[in-house]
């Protein structure tokens, strides 16, 4: 991934019986490399249990390995996770 892409990332939210479901209230936070928070985007429903964001880097976003964390609440059932991706200088 390069500066000035966008990360688009799908999120799939079950129960603890495994059933899809719709979360009350879903946070993400996207973190740069130094752990500072840079974005809270807002996910899109795609159909029951499957969401969707996407988050278009700056041009001169740091590279490095970047962190998402996503919690989804559901009554008193959280769901959270986290996952990386990198950024790599433009080739020359």
């Amino acid at each position: 991934m390069y500066k000035g892409e966008t990360v688009s990332k799908q999120m799939t939210f079950r129960d603890k019986d495994g059933v899809l479901i719709d979360p009350d209230t879903i946070t993400i936070t996207i973190y740069n490399p130094s752990g500072a928070s840079t974005a809270t985007p807002t996910a899109s429903k795609s159909s029951t249990g499957i969401w969707t964001f996407d988050y278009t880097l700056a041009s001169d976003a740091p590279v490095g390995i970047w962190v998402i964390t996503v919690a989804g609440v559901k009554g008193t059932y959280v769901k959270k996770y986290a996952e990386t991706f990198t950024v790599e200088a433009l080739p020359s």
